[in-house]
């Protein structure tokens, strides 16, 4: 059987854990553009939802990466929330400038907070504004989102919005890197390699499209819109699966949505890969990959133990695939966290997730000394050299 057309597109080297590759559309990736070449110093936009806390190791990576500026924008429903943790944020001035506020300023760490009220176009130009004016005579060059997928189409707006020239994603494309069925259809349409799947919104219509499309039990339920196995169901007849679209219909997910439809999967069964990258200009680098311990109980999945993949060289079609699908769904810059498995048909997606790992970088001494954290501080502050590295 001929190879999949995404492992035939892979280019560039498979030499370790510092493995970069080109787009595969591409011979070379992309030139970063002159985002260094300002004399201004570097600033970041940090995107949160809540206080710092789901960014403090991102921050201080930044920081020593030589960032020395940075402004947070966090969705809040009331526009005195930053207002309220102002200590917060001078505790942090002070934590990260060893010295206080002895330091000169051209050395200091400075940490502003804006309020973003809304999504809408006026309210995102609204913050553009504030968030320019926080910035002061910083440059800042790159949107971050903090640890929640979420937040990634608020970065994607922001960083529009303000012409950031770094961790740029088109806004019109972020549906395919947040919904979950959304970013199978890309996959799909990219490479031929989505899975199977069905959009429901009742029992009565999920029952029917499973027969309709010919897919067969055991089936994977999920919410399009959630996030940490929040209704996540593995069904094996009929039954169970009205006992999943029950269960999500009408609810409210993790991220405050309200779950209006569920998409119906086909079961993947094979080893389990997560894969953790950083992106610039549409060059992608994996910083660690891991074998995942899956294990079914009842209709819950639960994910147990991973453990390092020491030599990434040994898994090119999961890299290649990884890359595939970050072309696949725009994810032209920024970190990312993948959850893969290599099926008798080749590599497939469980769901790609726009954002740092769901936990504090594990392999940093057993990958050179690099992580998510560190990688995007290197791409941020040193694009030319993220590149060539």
């Amino acid at each position: 059987m001929a190879a999949p057309r995404c492992w035939q597109s892979c280019r560039g080297g498979l030499a370790g854990l510092g493995l970069l590759a080109t787009r595969a559309s591409e011979v070379r990736c992309e030139e970063p553009g002159s985002a260094g070449a300002s004399a201004r110093p570097k600033g970041v936009l940090l995107v949160t939802k809540e206080p710092i806390r789901s960014s403090r190791g991102l921050l201080l990576s930044l920081h020593a990466a030589g960032l020395r500026h940075a402004v947070e924008a966090r969705r809040s429903r009331a526009g005195s929330s930053c207002l309220h943790d102002r200590r917060i944020h001078e505790f942090v001035e002070d934590v990260l400038n060893a010295a206080g506020r002895s330091l000169l300023p051209e050395e200091a760490f400075i940490y502003r907070c804006v309020d973003v009220l809304g999504e809408g176009p006026q309210e995102i130009r609204q913050a553009a504004e504030r968030i320019s004016f926080a910035a002061g005579d910083a440059e800042l060059v790159a949107a971050v989102p903090a640890a929640f997928e979420d937040l990634a189409p608020v970065a994607d707006q922001l960083s529009e919005a303000l012409g950031l020239p770094l961790m740029s994603n088109d806004p019109h494309t972020s549906h395919l890197r947040v919904d979950k069925f959304h970013m199978q259809q890309a996959v799909e349409r990219h490479c031929s390699a989505g899975v199977r799947q069905v959009l429901a919104a009742t029992v009565d219509e999920a029952a029917e499209r499973v027969r309709e499309s010919g897919l067969a039990y055991p089936v994977v339920v999920k919410p399009v819109n959630s996030g940490a196995s929040d209704g996540l169901f593995f069904c094996r007849d009929d039954a169970e699966l009205a006992v999943a679209v029950r269960h999500n219909i009408g609810m409210v997910g993790v991220f405050d949505q309200p779950k209006d439809v569920v998409t119906i999967q086909e079961y993947l069964e094979g080893e389990q890969f997560v894969v953790n990258t950083v992106s610039l200009s549409g060059c992608h680098s994996v910083q660690d990959m891991w074998l995942a311990e899956k294990v079914v109980e009842g209709t819950e999945i639960f994910y147990g133990h991973q453990l390092l993949v020491p030599d990434i060289s040994e898994h090119g079609d999961v890299v290649c695939f990884a890359f595939q699908v970050l072309d696949a769904v725009g994810l032209q810059g920024g970190a990312a966290h993948l959850e893969l498995v290599r099926t008798s048909r080749g590599v497939r997606l469980i769901e790609i997730n726009p954002r740092t790992a769901g936990h504090s970088p594990r392999a940093t001494q057993f990958v050179g000394g690099q992580d998510q954290y560190s990688s995007l501080g290197l791409a941020i502050m040193e694009p030319d050299r993220f590149v060539k590295e």
